[in-house]
């Protein structure tokens, strides 16, 4: 008697099953690997329109681009990679300035800020794809992931970084950084600066009387209220806006050779928040 080819209808169930959970877990993969990414770049969604670089395809490219830092001119000048160039994106003349970057190194711009969580970089590289710049690219892995993977193509006050070790740590921000509740009962022994911008501060100080307004970009208005609290022997208490800003006064500070200084965490928001809770 002939043998018979065809599956059992047992095996055949057995076949498709296989197959079927096969075909789950690959599509499974390919749901959940977006959920990845979008945990590490969370703002990568809101901008789909913003062509992006990854960092070590931009340190194969390092010398074919014109790689522009596009936070403000303090940050620039605490820590960037080096040979780039600042244009701040807050500048109401950035499309204009990434226009004659564009045509004076006649190289695509590749345009970065502080990194996963930060948007300046975003709204840059669409700024720039208004401006007609369409081969410029964004590298939202920020000057944080590209000092720690290349020291030695990264300045740190400028001089070379040399080694990711020289980076502050979140150990040691944490060390000085204060709650509202804590950095509000210190005000009044205290030299106390706010560097908000204008533009957040909106004429509204949170210790009125008792604080400095001072931006960072304005270095001899900054190095005299450092001065005071070093003359005066007091802590300085600095707060930003929502705690962004002072980890790269925290470098500053820390090459001027302060150690007492202390920041709030969170900023200005924080405080809002403490004081609608019931704070103060």
């Amino acid at each position: 008697m002939a043998l018979s080819t065809s599956p059992c209808p047992r095996h055949t169930f057995h076949l498709i099953s296989s197959w079927t959970w096969l075909r789950i877990l690959a599509l499974s993969a390919l749901v959940t690997t977006p959920t990845i990414a979008d945990d590490a770049y969370p703002l990568r969604a809101q901008y789909p329109d913003v062509p992006l670089i990854e960092l070590e395809a931009l340190h194969a490219e390092l010398n074919d681009v014109t790689v522009v830092d596009v936070r403000s001119a303090f940050e620039y000048s605490v820590l960037h990679i080096s040979g780039a160039l600042n244009a701040p994106v807050a500048d109401h003349r950035f499309p204009l300035l990434v226009q004659e970057l564009r045509q004076s190194t006649g190289k695509p711009l590749v345009l970065y800020c502080n990194g996963h969580t930060c948007e300046k970089s975003y709204k840059a590289g669409r700024l720039a794809q208004h401006a007609g710049l369409r081969d410029t690219k964004t590298y939202d892995g920020g000057i944080d992931d590209w000092a720690h993977a290349h020291p030695e193509l990264t300045e740190l006050l400028g001089k070379p970084l040399t080694s990711a070790d020289r980076l502050i740590s979140k150990e040691k921000l944490d060390q000085h950084m204060l709650s509202p509740d804590e950095f509000a009962k210190l005000v009044t022994h205290s030299v106390v600066v706010d560097i908000r911008t204008p533009l957040e501060r909106a004429g509204l100080g949170l210790f009125v009387g008792r604080e400095r307004a001072v931006e960072l970009d304005n270095a001899r208005r900054l190095d005299r209220m450092i001065d005071r609290a070093v003359e005066q022997h007091k802590p300085l208490l600095v707060y930003d806006n929502a705690g962004r800003e002072v980890p790269w006064l925290q470098y500053y500070l820390e090459d001027r050779g302060i150690t007492d200084y202390f920041f709030m965490k969170g900023g200005a928001r924080a405080f809002f928040e403490y004081l609608q809770k019931g704070g103060g």
